[in-house]
C-alpha cells in the first residue's frame, strides 16, 4: 500500500517498480519482523509509540526525494538549453 502511495512521486525513476518489487518488500518485512520479535516489540506497540513519526516520514520523504532529485538535475538541464543558469556572485 505504501508503495502505491509514493509511486507517483517517483514517476521519473524508471527502476522504481523493480527496486521496490513485491519480493523486495517481502524480504524487508521478514527482516523487520525478525528484529521486532528479537526485541519483543509488537506492531501495535510500535505504531502506538511511533505511529505519528512514521506517518510524518512517510508524508515528507517522497516529495523531499523528488525535490532533491529535481534540484540535482536542474543545472544539467539548464546547460542543455543554452546555459540559462543564474550567474555566480
Amino acid at each position: 500500500m505504501v508503495r502505491m502511495i509514493v509511486a507517483p512521486g517517483f514517476a521519473w525513476w524508471e527502476g522504481f517498480e523493480t527496486t521496490w518489487s513485491d519480493s523486495q518488500l517481502t524480504n524487508i518485512a521478514g527482516a523487520g519482523a525478525a528484529v521486532m520479535q528479537r526485541h519483543g516489540v509488537t506492531m501495535g506497540e510500535l505504531l502506538s509509540t511511533w505511529g505519528p513519526y512514521i506517518a510524518l516520514v512517510g508524508a515528507t520523504l517522497p516529495p523531499a526525494v523528488a525535490t532533491y532529485t529535481a534540484i540535482k538535475h536542474r543545472p544539467k538541464e539548464g546547460a542543455r538549453r543554452g546555459g540559462d543558469e543564474p550567474a555566480a556572485h
